[in-house]
């Protein structure tokens, strides 16, 4: 009854309004609401009402036609992955060291600049409104992450070096106290997946160490305890991506001081975890 009730309106849409938007980037994403404008002006559809073109687009993203994101539309789902994913998920298009947040991160301005110069590349320009719809989209899609207590700044996982890039341990004299907690997936088909675990890494650098080390899929904290213990933890996620270890070492004296990081690192964990529904 829906295939038959919207075929007027969706056959227009996909053979007919598609192909004018797929040469004018400016009309890959786009609002709801400027797309129920397009249906009645390019296809003279004036007695169209604007929840039939909403429900039409949602017809359309069930079956893989478009992509519906909040109040976003986008109806080239190859545009989407070669113009959007692409240029921003390269960290070679940005001049920042994103392997700690003191080297620093893209801002907004930063990603709005990479994908008018990806575009204008092709012999085309993103208006200021579709450059923030793009962000928008990249966010929701957890391509992006907006970092709370720093707006307009943002954390892109793809940009990580895929190894720590300074030793794991600093080498030191005195004996070295480590603990270590495994928490892994209670059933075979369950993984931790990388969206999962860039929140997490970004909930260490804010509640945790602002100069905490970042690498694909880990993170390397420091904490001073009584102004001359220093512990450390690194966490990781395995090589299946189905347990996360943390690992906590200082001196002897600091013995003390590893199980509360310990805890503390896993608590936040726990947190992200419950945040995501993945527990």
């Amino acid at each position: 009854e829906t295939v038959r009730k919207y075929t007027n309106l969706i056959k227009p849409v996909t053979k007919k309004l598609l192909p004018r938007l797929q040469s004018n980037p400016a009309t890959k994403l786009m609002t709801k609401t400027k797309l129920s404008d397009l249906v009645k002006s390019e296809l003279s559809v004036p007695c169209c009402l604007q929840k039939d073109v909403y429900e039409a687009v949602e017809f359309l993203h069930a079956n893989g036609e478009a992509f519906l994101i909040n109040d976003l539309v986008l109806l080239d789902l190859s545009w989407m992955s070669h113009s959007l994913f692409g240029p921003v998920t390269n960290h070679y298009n940005f001049p920042v060291d994103v392997s700690t947040f003191i080297g620093g991160m893209p801002t907004e301005e930063d990603i709005c600049q990479v994908l008018q110069a990806f575009q204008i590349r092709k012999l085309n320009r993103l208006t200021d409104t579709d450059t923030k719809h793009a962000i928008s989209a990249l966010e929701t899609l957890e391509v992006i992450f907006k970092i709370e207590d720093r707006p307009g700044v943002y954390f892109i996982p793809s940009h990580l070096p895929r190894k720590i890039r300074n030793k794991i341990w600093h080498v030191v004299s005195e004996p070295m106290v480590y603990v270590g907690r495994r928490v892994e997936c209670l059933f075979d088909i369950e993984t931790f997946t990388l969206n999962f675990f860039a929140f997490f890494q970004l909930r260490v650098v804010v509640c945790v160490d602002r100069q905490a080390c970042l690498f694909h899929g880990g993170v390397k904290a420091a904490r001073v305890f009584e102004s001359e213990i220093v512990v450390e933890c690194l966490v990781e996620l395995t090589k299946q991506d189905r347990a996360v270890d943390i690992i906590a070492r200082s001196t002897e004296k600091g013995r003390r001081h590893c199980l509360e990081f310990l805890e503390e690192i896993n608590d936040i964990l726990v947190q992200v975890l419950y945040c995501m529904s993945l527990i």
